[in-house]
């Protein structure tokens, strides 16, 4: 569980700091030059920054001003008792940027970063130049059979949002004995293992699950957003995810102006992580193009 005063890992090159924005004091690691062209990392579950530690020496080189915040609760950012929906998470990220005098940056997100980076895209185009989503769901799956059986693999969506038993599920030991035995996880080692799953708050957890599952899943089922992503969208999904299974991603090239997304076999759901000989090329190559 999160502990209090401890930092965050240090990394040649990553400088940290700590931004205050709405309500929040937020953990930021940065590489690169300021007033470089900017790029934004956002990360995902039971993740914080340290998901991005080898990307962001690989934008840095590449020329980039690199960011990798901490979202609202997770990492050495601050957990408050609220605030945890995915719209207020991309106007955290936003208020964090403005901060920072960040204007006009490239964006790539994973798992629930992902999602808020989806959501930044959609409604930011003027200062979103470039858009990356790793292993993540957006907001416009079809609506046929394939999809709905593809949902099987959130199953332990409600079980997490639930209150009481969420937390409960988090405190118990269980989560972190999934991930020491999960697939995906096996090009983590113990240390980094217990770098990501020592951060976890239950109450953020719960939070951040059910929120969506109880409270924005069915609004956006029911009223789709109008809005496109109007930038260049590189979608990068490793094929062997369990939980975000690739029927459920389909759709998005329905909505999005230029559009490429790119299978990626025998890879899960941390494939940033499992391959990054594979991932990071492809990453910095369309975030520094």
């Amino acid at each position: 569980m999160r502990g209090a005063g401890d930092q965050p890992p240090e990394l040649p090159g990553v400088r940290h700091r700590w931004v205050q924005a709405r309500g929040a004091r937020f953990h930021v690691a940065e590489a690169g030059e300021q007033g470089a062209p900017a790029v934004v990392l956002l990360h995902g579950w039971p993740q914080h920054w340290y998901e991005w530690r080898g990307a962001l020496p690989a934008l840095a080189q590449a020329g980039m001003h690199v960011i990798a915040p901490d979202l609202r609760g997770f990492g050495w950012s601050e957990a408050t008792p609220r605030g945890y929906r995915k719209p207020a998470l991309a106007r955290d990220v936003l208020a964090v940027l403005d901060a920072m005098g960040v204007g006009r940056f490239a964006l790539a997100g994973h798992d629930w970063g992902g999602y808020v980076a989806f959501l930044l895209g959609l409604h930011e185009p003027e200062r979103v130049s470039r858009l990356v989503l790793v292993n993540t769901g957006h907001g416009f799956p079809r609506r046929d059979l394939r999809t709905l059986r593809a949902q099987a693999g959130f199953w332990y969506m409600p079980l997490l949002g639930t209150p009481v038993l969420g937390p409960a599920l988090v405190r118990s030991g269980l989560i972190k004995a999934a991930f020491r035995r999960a697939p995906d996880t096996a090009a983590w080692s113990p240390d980094e293992l217990d770098v990501f799953l020592d951060r976890i708050d239950p109450h953020v957890t719960q939070q951040v699950y059910g929120s969506f599952v109880f409270g924005e899943v069915l609004p956006a089922m029911l009223h789709p957003d109008p809005r496109r992503l109007r930038m260049p969208t590189l979608f990068l999904h490793g094929d062997a995810d369990s939980a975000i299974r690739p029927d459920f991603i389909r759709g998005l090239e329905d909505h999005a102006d230029d559009y490429r997304l790119e299978l990626l076999p025998g890879l899960g759901h941390f494939c940033i992580e499992e391959a990054p000989e594979v991932v990071l090329p492809k990453l910095v190559g369309f975030l520094a193009g």
